[in-house]
């Protein structure tokens, strides 16, 4: 479904993001540069704080601008089970309602078939765009095909896929530094634990993952060669999850590995809707409390309750919200200006992902997404600055 990867490639890559994480870690922790990002934007001024995001939000602005009337969106699930993906979906719900363009979904649950059925479905309603969530584009050449020759621009959020020309946009979270981020997270913590030479991370570990959803294959490739690098962490097992039956064929791996491992020290996952049946797993195993948990991204509200319990470590944090919203503001600003979808110009409001790590010291579910969806609160307001600087813009 993705094209050949370049192990060698790869791992020079994540040299160079292992870099960029650690600097992602100092700007979420400062809240924010305002100064670098407006070097990188020309003309916007980045919301250092939740706080401060409207006032920022009215100074990118270019005000007085017309959104044409009667555009129209679709959005592609490509798990809508996974609460990672409600979490984008619900950033491009909000962030066209905000706009006041209505929209309509389609939720592929994981199949490939559906993925290229579904959008065959939003494309017979004739939208002015489709948001694809996470969707590798291999798996739908021939509906991207018919969008191009029908002028419907397709944009990616959430994840990253695989490069193709027939995207025309992809603001996404590096995967690579959230999955460093993660990782280290994990060796830090078995490091700890050694009694006999404190720092030096030992002991065996699994990793869960999706190879064909390119954004997690590059956190598995992260991962794997970070450990490589450190000689007293062994991988004992790698499970590809069954993504139509993604509960019970992980809490069933989960405790067939912990079964045939049993000095078992720490797993890795891909994503937090892994976590649930991983939790439930290890509970099964009672191995609870000598299994360390760790994944590389978090939407899902109950992770952060099996957070709290402390039957999950730590949990790479990117604001995936932010994708969806950086995501419908280019397009917006595209029909409004009566230009081409710009592929790079949401780079400025990259710093609006706040790569950071959740554990038992810092879980805080509090922010009310949905009535039932809590999440910690946001390191940065970015509804806030797009609601301010569309306000100004299209006086919505």
């Amino acid at each position: 479904m993705s094209p050949t990867r370049n192990k060698s490639a790869a791992s020079r890559l994540v040299v160079l993001l292992l870099a960029i994480a650690a600097l992602a870690l100092t700007i979420s922790a400062c809240g924010g540069n305002d100064d670098e990002s407006s070097a990188s934007s020309g003309d916007s001024a980045a919301p250092a704080s939740a706080g401060d995001a409207s006032g920022a939000g009215e100074e990118a602005a270019k005000a007085g601008q017309d959104l044409p009337k009667g555009l129209t969106a679709g959005i592609l699930h490509v798990q809508g089970t996974a609460q990672s993906d409600q979490l984008i979906g619900y950033g491009v719900e909000d962030a066209l309602d905000a706009l006041e363009i209505p929209y309509s979904s389609q939720d592929a649950q994981g199949n490939p078939a559906k993925m290229a059925s579904g959008l065959d479905a939003l494309i017979n309603k004739n939208p002015s765009v489709v948001f694809g969530i996470s969707v590798e584009p291999a798996t739908i050449t021939a509906q991207l095909k018919k969008m191009q020759q029908k002028g419907i621009p397709y944009i990616n959020v959430g994840g990253t896929v695989a490069e193709s020309p027939l995207v025309a946009l992809s603001p996404v979270p590096s995967d690579y530094a959230q999955s460093a981020i993660a990782t280290q997270y994990l060796l830090n913590t078995l490091g700890a634990e050694n009694k006999e030479s404190p720092g030096t991370p030992v002991g065996e570990v699994a990793s869960f993952g999706f190879d064909p959803i390119y954004s997690l294959f590059q956190r598995r490739i992260t991962f794997e060669t970070m450990v490589k690098e450190a000689p007293g962490v062994k991988i004992v097992a790698d499970h590809q999850i069954d993504f139509e039956n993604p509960t019970g064929d992980i809490q069933s791996a989960t405790e067939s590995i912990v079964q045939a491992n049993p000095d078992l020290k720490a797993i890795y996952s891909c994503c937090d809707f892994t976590l649930p049946p991983i939790a439930a797993g290890l509970r099964q195993a009672g191995a609870t409390d000598k299994v360390k948990v760790v994944s590389a991204q978090l939407a899902d509200p109950a992770v952060l309750d099996l957070i709290q319990k402390g039957e999950i470590d730590a949990v790479g944090n990117a604001a995936l919200g932010a994708s969806s919203w950086m995501a419908v503001d280019e397009f917006a600003s595209s029909e409004a200006e009566k230009r081409e979808i710009c592929r790079t110009c949401w780079m400025k409001n990259e710093y609006m992902f706040a790569y950071s790590m959740v554990d038992k010291e810092n879980v805080d579910p509090s922010f009310d997404l949905r009535p039932d969806f809590a999440i910690n609160p946001l390191i940065v307001d970015y509804p806030g600055y797009f609601e301010a600087k569309w306000k100004k813009e299209y006086g919505l």
